[in-house]
């Protein structure tokens, strides 16, 4: 029974020490630990009971005092520190709305849904409009979408169609050097966009990041869907650690808006946020979860932005026309 216990303790060690170092591994070998970013605050709650009540073996209770401080590498990341801006008339500011609509519900020609989430997207007022999943042409043309949206004279969509996880912004400012980026064997993608807001350029990255996968055909076995999480994941990561690389190269304020298929503790977000300020940290409140299939437990989409810019407010829409709850948030030009 003892060595039982001291096993168990050595293998919840082992495992909160790889948590905690993720962001340090390679993409590859991090995708093989994926799950552990599932299980971070099981993980994370069972080491802070073993450290308060092993109080006999002090050993183990000095490891895992250094596994829970060190853990604060990623808890951090899900407390919101909210400090909106008490000046917030006499500063230059936008608002933003990130979105995955879902395909807008999938249906071929379903301009009811369509209709219904323009006018939630309005509703927020937004002056910049970023989407993802948006449906394909085939599906909905994207002369209907745009219809929608008569007083945002510019509008960009990614021009290689892959089926399905398609973007688009939609912005009452002038919108410049369009780039965008896709991957070998997956629709997922992201676009690259400068924004003139109000003399400042701005550049916006909606993104799409490597989905899942698990309700792939075929997978029926446990075993597929693990695999399958493993393989998804290093995609993602390999994406992400792109992603940062692009923002980290950018000469003007950076935003980063969109769909991470991840949680606040894995490898892909903590990639990406490296270095910028996340919004709903800075200006939010409450938990923050945005995924409407898991009883919003889990936050897989994100607005970041660089320091340079300023976070007024960080909102979450509830809705029941997409999987996905709408973001919206106030930025503010320094």
């Amino acid at each position: 029974m003892k060595m039982f216990k001291h096993v168990l303790f050595l293998v919840l060690l082992v495992f909160t020490g790889i948590l905690i170092i993720l962001p340090n591994l390679s993409a590859d070998i991090a995708g093989n630990f994926y799950f552990l970013s599932l299980l971070a605050w099981p993980l994370f709650i069972v080491d802070v009971i073993i450290w308060l009540f092993i109080k006999k073996e002090c050993i183990w209770q000095f490891f895992f005092m250094v596994v829970v401080l060190g853990c604060f590498t990623w808890v951090w990341n899900y407390i919101p520190f909210s400090w909106p801006s008490a000046n917030e008339k006499l500063k230059q500011q936008f608002t933003l709305v990130s979105w995955n609509v879902d395909n807008m519900g999938v249906g071929y020609q379903n301009y009811t849904r369509m209709h219904q989430q323009s006018q939630q997207i309005l509703a927020q007022r937004p002056d910049i409009i970023c989407i993802q999943e948006r449906p394909h042409t085939n599906v909905i043309s994207w002369d209907s979408i745009q219809s929608c949206f008569p007083d945002y004279p510019y509008k960009i969509i990614n021009s290689r169609e892959d089926e399905v996880l398609n973007l688009a912004v939609i912005s009452k400012y002038p919108l410049l050097n369009h780039q965008e980026y896709y991957y070998d064997n997956t629709y997922n993608k992201m676009m690259a966009i400068d924004v003139n807001v109000k003399g400042t350029i701005i550049r916006i990255f909606n993104v799409h990041l490597q989905t899942t996968g698990i309700n792939g055909a075929g997978d029926t076995e446990s075993k597929n869907h693990i695999n399958k999480l493993k393989d998804n994941a290093k995609l993602r990561n390999h994406q992400a650690g792109d992603l940062h690389v692009l923002i980290s190269s950018s000469r003007v304020p950076v935003i980063v808006c969109g769909d991470f298929n991840d949680t606040r503790s894995s490898y892909a977000y903590r990639t990406v946020s490296n270095g910028l300020i996340d919004c709903h940290k800075s200006a939010g409140k409450g938990w923050g979860g945005t995924y409407n299939k898991f009883r919003n437990l889990v936050k897989i989409d994100y607005i970041l932005c660089t320091k340079d810019l300023g976070v007024n407010s960080y909102e979450l829409k509830d809705t029941e026309l997409s999987d996905h709850k709408m973001q919206k948030v106030k930025i503010e030009l320094n």
